[in-house]
This record gives structure tokens, C-alpha cells and sequence, in this order.
């Protein structure tokens, strides 16, 4: 059956017998829940910002490292239970999007 086909067939259904699994093959995404973002206090916020300075003031490689993964952890600690860990180039990735659009 032509995808065309399949989408009209869907639509013309009463709304109250649409199962989950056809309203997925009618619309693709349409039961997607969208992640909240991570809320941090304003105390961490604050402290997130000034580790990113501080790490692109230092010249260590191995304490810009330090600094990295001390947020890590301090976000890791804000994180909800089902979302996908954070990595030390995770943390590392969001100094620089933050450096290039402050």
C-alpha cells in the first residue's frame, strides 16, 4: 500500500479507536516526548561559568582536564536518571559553544 494510501486510511479512522501503534504509522513522531533540559540552580550556573573561564585561562592541559571534570560531576549530579551520561568531551564541547556564542 502506497504510504499516500496508508495515511488516508489512518485519518479516516474514528478518533477513538486509533491505537498507539497507528497513530505512529500516521504520523512518525507524533508520540515523542521532548527531554526537558537540564535545570541548574543559579549557584551552579554561576560556578559552570566561571570553570569555563578559568579553563580557558589555564594553559595546563591536565588542569583545564581537572576543572572539565570537576563540572562534570556537578552535572552529572543535575542529570535525570534516564538521560544519556555526560562524558568529559561532552563538558569540554559545551565550554566552547559557550565561549564562541557569549
Amino acid at each position: 500500500m502506497p504510504a499516500t494510501a496508508a495515511f488516508l486510511e489512518c485519518r479516516a479512522r474514528p478518533a477513538t479507536l486509533v491505537t498507539e501503534l497507528i497513530q505512529r504509522r500516521c504520523r512518525p513522531g507524533l508520540l515523542k516526548m521532548r527531554r526537558k533540559p537540564i535545570e541548574l540552580p543559579p549557584a551552579v550556573a554561576k560556578a559552570f561559568i566561571k570553570d569555563m573561564e578559568a579553563f580557558f585561562a589555564e594553559e595546563d592541559r591536565l588542569k583545564r582536564d581537572e576543572i572539565a571534570l570537576r563540572q562534570l560531576h556537578v552535572l552529572r549530579e543535575h542529570q535525570g536518571p534516564r538521560e544519556q551520561a555526560l562524558g568529559l568531551s561532552d563538558v569540554k564541547a559545551m565550554f566552547l559553544h559557550m565561549r564562541n556564542h557569549r
